[in-house]
């Protein structure tokens, strides 16, 4: 099949180069790439397959062929977005042709064996930099019917398996404490450096791919605003370090006699998660690479001390993926997000190199449509991959938003709370924004399916905190404990009346 899937693309290689010189010519910031999307979308119907235009976002598709329900559905996708000031200084231009070119290949072959099962969606993602436009087309379901995803990124070298890190961010703010002067108390200024003396100082003690940068935002002798980025191999180690964090923060606070608040973003849906690439569907693609001479060089360390983070790595969490960056050559020695990257990924050797990569990725879907044994190894090994984040959206709660916190409501569970250890946690049902309860809105709201499905998630966090409960007796005896010893508690012993 290999040489049916270099004779598609040869016959349209003018046409796909074009596409993607188009769109290299007309670089559009995230979320705001229409020319991109619409000169994609007519290329794909043209070539019969059925598009959504303007897929779950503005600037998403999904454009699709399919012989039969009954096999694997397998999505290529491609990104089109590009950076402030630079242009496709990332290559999209040449991941949205690699997308094109293997899904016109790949329907081309089932058009010509229509006894195989299966259907190749190209899905458009826009709003990589930064955006997490998979990240919000994941939430809307955009996976839900996905085999398997792949696609291919230009780099400066060959890498099948490039360390793509789970990346989060926090926002610090210390305030002089009100009331005092300021020989009293050091200023918000010197919280800031202590803050950031102690992550240089923890930097010695960490893993060599973990990664911490920040910035000082805003500052004033009365309040200033720090904002971190860091990134590791898995959500585990990214947890590890933001303890890690939390103490330098803390520290900084009390020795300055700061006031300190931090907030998390990676509590949120809207981080990028590390990659998790299909090592089986890597070695087939790896297979048809090394056909055309791509050798790929993860064995060599220098080059892998190099860490990125995209939004591909969340997918890679919810169906099985392969994301492998290959050199385009001419952009030695240019890295990415560079202009010298930007020049290269406008020119005819990348071209050339990516339409390769096109054929790879295509006969790698065709091998996954064509042989079930290969598509149940994959499956498994995802399904058994102990890296793996849910896909299930996190429920985060807002304690820490003052401005959420001011709303005040009375309840009977008050009383409870005092008699027996208790929880009354609240949670969003989503679909009542911006109706709040005991409105017509919310009566609406409370009766959709959106709020069914969250409230469902919840009734699974209380069934899981009871059996903790029942099976932890250190956690059951310091629930007690608290309960016992709050000062605020009133006696639920029953007040004797007169005469009794």
């Amino acid at each position: 099949m290999s040489h049916l899937v270099g004779k598609v693309i040869q016959e349209n290689e003018s046409l796909f180069k074009d596409i993607s010189h188009k769109i290299w010519s007309n670089p559009e910031l995230s979320f705001q790439e229409t020319y991109a999307h619409d000169l994609l979308t007519a290329a794909l119907e043209k070539f019969g397959f059925e598009v959504q235009k303007n897929y779950l976002l503005p600037t998403a598709f999904r454009a699709e062929f399919c012989n039969s329900k009954d096999g694997p559905t397998i999505a290529i996708l491609c990104e089109y977005d590009a950076l402030p000031n630079m242009g496709h200084a990332c290559g999209h231009n040449l991941i949205a042709e690699i997308g094109i070119a293997a899904g016109i290949a790949v329907k081309s072959l089932m058009e010509d064996n229509s006894s195989i099962c299966g259907k190749v969606v190209v899905l458009g993602t826009p709003a990589e930099e930064g955006g997490g436009g998979k990240i919000k087309m994941i939430e809307k379901g955009a996976f839900s019917d996905i085999d398997a995803s792949l696609m291919a990124h230009p780099q400066l070298n060959n890498m099948l398996y490039p360390l793509i890190l789970d990346l989060a961010r926090v926002t610090v703010v210390y305030k002089m404490k009100e009331g005092l002067d300021p020989w009293e108390n050091p200023n918000a200024n010197d919280a800031a450096v202590a803050c950031y003396y102690n992550i240089s100082m923890i930097r010695r003690c960490f893993d060599p791919r973990w990664r911490v940068s920040g910035i000082i935002k805003r500052s004033t002798w009365e309040e200033t605003e720090l904002v971190f980025s860091y990134r590791a191999p898995t959500q585990r180690e990214i947890l590890t370090i933001k303890k890690k964090l939390k103490n330098c923060f803390e520290n900084a606070a009390v020795v300055t006699g700061c006031e300190c608040l931090y907030d998390f973003e990676e509590d949120s849906q809207g981080s990028y998660r590390g990659m998790i690439a299909n090592r089986r569907m890597a070695q087939v693609f790896a297979k048809h690479a090394e056909t055309k001479g791509i050798v790929f060089q993860d064995n060599n360390l220098r080059i892998c001390e190099s860490a990125v983070s995209t939004d591909m790595g969340n997918v890679s969490h919810v169906v099985p993926s392969i994301h492998p960056e290959y050199s385009i050559g001419a952009c030695a020695p240019h890295v990415n997000h560079t202009p010298g990257f930007t020049v290269a990924a406008g020119s005819s050797e990348a071209q050339e190199v990516s339409l390769k990569i096109a054929e790879c990725l295509a006969q790698t879907v065709w091998d996954l449509m064509t042989d079930s044994e290969l598509m149940l190894k994959v499956k498994t090994e995802f399904e058994t991959n102990p890296n793996r984040v849910s896909a299930a959206p996190s429920i985060v709660f807002q304690d820490n938003n003052l401005r959420i916190c001011e709303s005040a409501v009375s309840t009977d569970m008050g009383n409870v709370s005092h008699v027996v250890p208790s929880i009354h946690p609240e949670y969003s049902i989503g679909a009542c924004a911006p109706h709040v309860n005991h409105t017509p809105g919310f009566t609406v709201a409370a009766g959709s399916s959106e709020a069914q499905e969250v409230s469902l998630k919840i009734a699974e966090c209380l069934a899981q905190t009871v059996w903790d409960l029942m099976t932890d007796s250190e956690l059951m005896l310091k629930v007690k404990t608290e309960f016992e010893t709050n000062p605020n508690r009133v006696s639920a012993a029953p007040s004797r009346q007169a005469g009794e």
